[in-house]
Order: C-alpha cells, then structure tokens, then sequence
C-alpha cells in the first residue's frame, strides 16, 4: 500500500493545530505519515504535537528557527519517506477520503505526474459554510487541466491553478532537486508549480465529490497579505518567469509567444498596482521603476495620475453633489 508523507509547515497555530492534526485521524487510506515541521513557533504547538505523537507514532516533529513556510516545507521533504506528498498547512484540513481518493486516481492513471482537487474556503468561527473562492462569494477560480508541455504551462504563467492542499504528487518528481524558494512566503505554490510544469511533469484535476482540501480564513491567514505588496510580488515572479521560459526545452517560436503572453500579464500586473500607490510613496515607486525602462515607467506613473484625478473628481462630486 502506498505511504503518504503530509507535510505540514506551522508557525504559532497552536490555536487550530489540534483540529488540523486530529483530522488526519479519519482518513480513510491509513498508510500516511506527518510531518510537522515548527518554524520557530512560540506557543504551544509543539507541546500539542507531542500530546499526538504520544498516542499515533505516524506524526513525526520538527522544529527550526523561524525562516519562513518555504524552508519548512523543504525540510519536510526532505525527512519524508512517502511515495506520494501531500502539502498541508497547519491550519487548514483535508476531506476524509482526499488520500484513498487520489491515490485510486493514479492507480488508474500511471502516467499521471500530480492529481489535484477542489478546495473551499471556510471562516474560522463558521466551518459548516464552505465555498470555492476566498471572497466567500461561490466563485471559481480554479482551472481544471488535464496533461502536460506546452498548454499546462501556458496555463500556469496564466495564473496559480491551486491552493497548496489540493494536490497529490508523485514523491520522484522531487528527485531532480525541484524545491520551493527559500524566503518565500507568499506565490511559493505558484512558483513550485510552474516549476514542475517546466520540467515536464503532467497536472491533472480531478473532480470527485469526496476528495477536497478546506482553507480556514482568518486574520492571521499568510492569504490576507496587502493587496499591494501581493502585486509587487506577482511582478518578481513574472520577471522569474521569463528566465524559466528562455530555459525551457520549448521551440524558439514557443518561446517567444510564452514571454509575449507573460509580458502582456505582467504589464496588466503593473498597471494594477500603480493605479493602488500612492503619487508620494516613493520608495515603492523607486522599486517599481526597476521592473522597466524610464520611459514605460513614465508613461503608466502618467496613467496613475490620471487614474488618482478621476478618482479624486469622483469622490467630490459624490460628497458636494
């Protein structure tokens, strides 16, 4: 029977880490092991981890000083001794049937690289009322590919097609030293699929009623970063994206329509948060103005100012009529 390593990242979650661990219980496929890796928590999460341990030697314990949910993910990866990997984050859980589930799924599929479901989001004090998006508004957002190459990376320069928790992976995909990026605390996921996109590795959703992943929505969720510092972030990973495609085994005229299309979405990405800074927040500008040339920079910080005049116009006409 196939082992499955849940490799679990936490960082003072002391408060839902009983509930996260305590799920991992009624899975129905057994052969599993978590690991839970502790950042340089200062509550009371490895003393709630060693109350599980005592009872069920298949949670094992780790602990580091503080360095970010990226080099703890690596470090469970680096312990695991499972067939499959399964990410989960300290407070989020997993449908009871997710691992028998996609497990089948490769079994029926031998070629299938990665398997990934639905999520839902849920409100921390409101776990019974789950729905597909973030802004709780029965959204969806997710794309639902089926292959590998070309297509499936276009797909990901796109946009991220998964939370983190959705998929299952192949524990040999990682044998080639595919990480995620140290530091990284934020579009981490999104980096470490493309990654495996390039290298060839196929994604495949599947859609089964019994096999999903829940986010908990909360005010100390990594998901509730500043909308400004997010697109900044989406900036540096576009700009990381070009370099992965110059080194892709693609033709040169993939190549070229690949950075084309992920310029264009850079540029959206760009207009986006210029229209959100401020005209005398110039560090940030200073910062922005290193992802292109003066002269583009000059001509979207002109779109800005004219954006922040409308918008200026708006807001007085609605106050004084």
């Amino acid at each position: 029977m196939n082992k499955v390593s849940i490799i679990i990242p936490v960082f003072n979650y002391g408060f839902v880490l009983e509930n996260t661990l305590g799920n991992l219980l009624i899975q129905t496929h057994e052969n599993w092991e978590a690991i839970i890796v502790d950042d340089g928590s200062t509550d009371n999460s490895r003393e709630i981890v060693a109350e599980f341990i005592a009872k069920d030697r298949r949670f094992r314990y780790f602990y580091q000083e503080n360095k970010g949910v990226s080099s703890a993910r690596n470090l469970g990866i680096n312990q695991a001794t499972g067939d499959f990997y399964q990410f989960l984050d300290g407070d989020d859980l997993l449908s009871p049937a997710k691992l028998e589930v996609q497990l089948q799924h490769f079994e029926s599929n031998p070629q299938l690289d990665i398997s990934y479901t639905d999520s839902f989001y849920f409100f921390h004090d409101n776990p019974t009322v789950l729905q597909p998006d973030r802004e709780m508004e029965g959204l969806e957002w997710m794309l639902k590919l089926q292959g590998r190459g070309y297509e499936t990376v276009w797909s990901l320069i796109d946009r991220n097609i998964a939370v983190i928790s959705s998929p299952l992976l192949k524990a040999s995909l990682l044998q080639s030293g595919i990480r995620f990026r140290d530091g990284g605390a934020f579009l981490e996921d999104w980096e470490f699929w493309l990654k495996l996109a390039f290298a060839g590795f196929s994604f495949h959703y599947l859609k089964h009623e019994d096999a999903f992943t829940s986010i908990r929505l909360h005010n100390r969720s990594v998901s509730n970063k500043h909308f400004k510092s997010m697109e900044e972030e989406v900036l540096t990973l576009r700009t990381k994206i070009d370099g992965f495609i110059m080194k892709s085994h693609f033709n040169p005229e993939e190549r070229q329509k690949l950075v084309a299309f992920n310029r264009d979405l850079f540029r959206g990405n760009f207009k986006r948060l210029i229209y959100h800074v401020g005209l005398l927040e110039f560090e940030k500008l200073k910062r922005l103005k290193e992802h292109l040339s003066t002269a583009e920079f000059l001509k979207y910080y002109a779109k800005s100012i004219n954006h922040h005049r409308k918008e200026l116009f708006k807001s007085l006409i609605k106050r004084f009529g």
